[in-house]
């Protein structure tokens, strides 16, 4: 489920739908780690995990419940407002994306958890957790 998903992910950035965020959002989306050589503002994604829901026939008819974190990350000398402002732009995208996940079924995304603005170093970061429903078919 981790690569259909990552890549579910990734496709529905790219498309036209993530083109507010992709302005901001200068250096990319990333799953896992940015590379070194991307500057900031960008936006790594990374799969927390994933449990079943419900079984509904074996395991070839269930829901799968996907935990995913996208972390926001900027060095703009601005207190964290371009990391909220992308962070904004990237709820308003992903709350309502409709994800095609290879195999699988995307049924919702749900926000279930946004930080504040976190800084370390220079570095002003916010974090935003999802769950993403997909049914295997």
């Amino acid at each position: 489920m981790i690569g259909p998903l990552a890549t579910a992910i990734k496709s529905a950035y790219d498309a036209a739908g993530g083109a507010t965020l992709r302005a901001a959002n200068t250096g990319g989306l990333w799953f896992t780690q940015a590379p070194q050589a991307v500057s900031e503002p960008y936006t790594v994604f990374l799969w927390v995990g994933s449990a079943i829901d419900d079984q509904m026939g074996g395991a070839t008819a269930r829901i799968e419940r996907c935990e995913i974190q996208f972390s926001v990350f900027s060095r703009a000398e601005d207190g964290g407002s371009e990391a909220a402002d992308i962070a904004t732009k990237l709820m308003s995208w992903f709350d309502e994306s409709s994800l095609t996940v290879t195999g699988h079924s995307h049924i919702r995304n749900e926000r279930n958890g946004t930080s504040g603005v976190l800084s370390v170093d220079d570095v002003y970061m916010i974090v935003i957790n999802y769950t993403i429903w997909v049914s295997w078919s």
